[in-house]
């Protein structure tokens, strides 16, 4: 199958300038939009949500895009853990439990996942039918590497101290 030529910023070096250039002009923009949102709240895209999630969420949907145009798709360079228990894999399950595509397309062969528990791996000989277990695959997960640790962190807080979960396992 032919691969789909480059786009420009995607080569080197136009792609060193189009990052140079994001991280200079973003303390500039990063200033105008809290000028911004601060001084005229009715502005704020979510006049709801405070003043760091109205500034962030253009902040970040322009480093998604420099991200994109790049091809750049790793955010975070993250080591695993140096606790190794909490790395895992989640294995296949059987055949007999996939349906739709997965279960008509004999070419589709689901592998094993790696997953990190949160706040750590249960042990070897716990018994976890009683606990709730959230098993979470990130979105864009395939797209753009986030940092397993930190991502993984601030969603099993949520999970974890927000709802029912005794568990949380961030697959990757």
């Amino acid at each position: 199958m032919p691969q789909p030529s480059r786009p420009w910023r995607a080569t080197q070096p136009l792609k060193a300038l189009c990052i140079a250039y994001f991280y200079l002009s973003a303390p500039p923009y990063l200033l105008y939009l809290v000028l911004k949102f601060s001084l005229l709240q009715r502005l704020r895209p979510h006049p709801r949500l405070g003043l760091r999630a109205n500034v962030g969420n253009p902040l970040v949907r322009a480093l998604f895009g420099v991200l994109t145009y790049t091809r750049s798709p790793r955010l975070v360079a993250e080591n695993l853990p140096r606790d190794k228990t909490r790395v895992t894999a989640v294995p296949v399950p059987s055949a007999s439990l996939f349906t739709g595509v997965l279960a008509s397309q004999p070419s589709i062969k689901p592998a094993p996942q790696k997953a990190l528990w949160f706040p750590r791996a249960p042990p070897a000989d716990a018994n976890l039918a009683g606990e709730t277990v959230v098993l979470h695959f990130p979105g864009g997960a395939f797209v753009v590497e986030v940092g397993h640790e930190a991502f993984g962190r601030r969603a099993a807080d949520v999970m974890l101290h927000g709802g029912q979960a005794a568990r949380f396992v961030l697959v990757w």
